[in-house]
């Protein structure tokens, strides 16, 4: 037979686990629901800056290449007076130029550096002199000078006649875009990366995937996800992916379209177990705190039961001694002295 006092632990024991496992419960689901849509959202926010970091950069550099090829001696199309003014800013350029250069309708081009190749029927070249555009952002091409991966800014040339004589462009190395998603930190294991308008990832902390993946063929590499986001990307659109790299990591990609550039985005990458990192913390907490609070609730049951199944005790072994008419012993003045129920019937017991 259980006696009280494991009773009152038992009932009340269970009640108390079983409310607060409730209650842990709706807390971790709470935090879940509340922190990981608050980091996606933070992440969103700063996605959208640095895209719009990448924008304004490229505004500033077209509009600083618009204001050169208006220039008198690049309007005029005189190759010979272009090439000695080119030589001449070679040592001026700033930062964020590897060089500059006029190409001609014919396609020749001459660049600060000196150097002279043909362009013709390269995409930057014909946006402007067939297709009519007034700036063109190209995809990563690999210079023909120098053999190393670029981005042209170009814009038409036109001399006083409104006439077009040529083209004139600004070459950006692409690291100065790696630069900018360099700043982006968001924890170890997230970083940022650029995706132009082929797939290809142009801008990436890794060497080894700079340059070298395209989303578009990212299921060959192991991936999961990614041509999903690509479509969206070339929509235009804001959006949270979840993918899978190549080593069977789930992500979550954080996408922000680029203005000023051929469907370019800007995405953050964040590692899921990352995100949860905080939420699971909060649970720890949680659950060291729930179990903390059973162990003392326990153990205040563990006393009050005390104090009320030990007068029950003492009464009880009283009444057998009656009950085999021995009343040589009085109850314990302690007993007799409370004032509550127990009290009472030590009391009635001693008076018999």
């Amino acid at each position: 037979m259980k006696s009280i006092r494991k009773k009152i632990i038992l009932f009340f024991g269970v009640s108390i686990i079983g409310l607060l496992s409730v209650l842990g419960f709706f807390i971790n689901k709470e935090v879940r629901d509340t922190i990981i849509p608050l980091t996606e959202n933070m992440t969103t926010q700063i996605t959208d800056a640095r895209s719009s970091e990448v924008s304004q950069w490229l505004e500033g550099t077209i509009n600083e290449i618009k204001a050169i090829s208006t220039q008198e001696v690049i309007q005029s199309g005189d190759v010979e007076s272009i090439k000695k003014y080119l030589t001449g800013r070679h040592e001026y350029l700033s930062d964020d130029f590897e060089a500059m250069f006029f190409a001609d309708l014919d396609g020749n081009f001459y660049a600060t550096g000196g150097g002279e190749a043909n362009i013709y029927g390269r995409d930057d070249f014909t946006a402007i002199v067939n297709d009519g555009k007034s700036e063109y952002v190209s995809n990563p091409i690999i210079a023909k000078v120098t053999g190393k991966p670029i981005i042209n800014i170009t814009c038409p040339v036109k001399d006083n006649n409104d006439n077009l004589v040529g083209v004139f462009a600004g070459v950006v190395g692409i690291d100065k875009l790696t630069d900018i998603i360099n700043e982006v930190y968001m924890g170890d294991n997230s970083f940022g990366m650029i995706i132009d308008g082929t797939g290809q990832v142009i801008a990436h902390p890794d060497d080894d995937i700079r340059l070298n993946l395209n989303v578009l063929n990212s299921a060959e590499e192991g991936y999961e996800g990614l041509e999903d986001s690509f479509k969206r990307m070339q929509a235009g659109e804001s959006e949270t992916q979840i993918y899978t790299d190549a080593n069977k990591q789930s992500s979550v990609l954080i996408f922000s379209p680029i203005e000023n550039t051929p469907n370019w985005s800007l995405g953050i990458k964040m590692s899921l177990a990352e995100m949860r990192e905080e939420s699971n913390a909060i649970l720890k907490s949680t659950i060291i705190m729930i179990i903390s609070i059973i162990l003392i609730t326990l153990i205040v049951f563990y006393i009050l039961s005390g104090t009320i199944s030990k007068p029950i005790i003492e009464s009880s072994k009283y009444a057998k001694r009656i009950a085999d008419l021995d009343a040589s012993q009085d109850l314990p003045e302690s007993l007799l002295q409370r004032k509550d129920e127990a009290g009472i019937l030590a009391g009635s017991l001693q008076a018999i």
